[in-house]
């Protein structure tokens, strides 16, 4: 009998939830897993196999960033282990590991260091935007925006 193994990279298939579902249950790692699972055994079914040659479902993902950042303009420091996202893929792994026929694999971050910013003036600009002054570089009077990010 052929048996069929499913591979799912973790991220991509987290983006596409969130595209496809909007915010309905996005949060819930619970109903994200038995998804996993239930679009799984659609693709047996779209491919005419019985659900008795699902060999696997190998589920790739690498645990959340526990790490503390600071932040480059502002000073202040970000714990990523503690934010929502890091909670959510935690849960996730958790609810993936007691699902019947489901692997998961986890792999893990590359060390890329801190964050650095250019020597640029879109930098004095940000720096600016912190202090709610105008930019000296700008070619306007108009005062900086903060960055997103910042």
């Amino acid at each position: 009998m052929n048996r069929t193994a499913i591979l799912v990279s973790g991220a991509f298939f987290l983006a596409r939830y969130r595209k496809v579902y909007g915010e309905r249950d996005a949060g819930d790692a619970r109903a994200v897993a038995k998804t996993v699972f239930g679009m799984a055994l659609e693709h047996l079914k779209a491919l005419d196999r019985p659900r008795e040659q699902l060999y696997r479902i190998y589920f790739y993902d690498c645990p959340p960033l526990e790490k503390n950042f600071v932040k480059p303009i502002s000073g202040s420091s970000i714990d990523f282990g503690r934010t929502g996202a890091a909670a959510f893929r935690r849960e996730l792994h958790d609810q993936l590991r007691r699902q019947r026929k489901m692997a998961l694999r986890l792999g893990r971050l590359a060390e890329r260091g801190e964050w650095q910013l250019k020597r640029t003036p879109t930098s004095s600009c940000a720096r600016a935007a912190c202090a709610g002054t105008t930019c000296a570089t700008s070619t306007s009077s108009r005062t900086c925006t903060r960055p997103r990010w910042i």
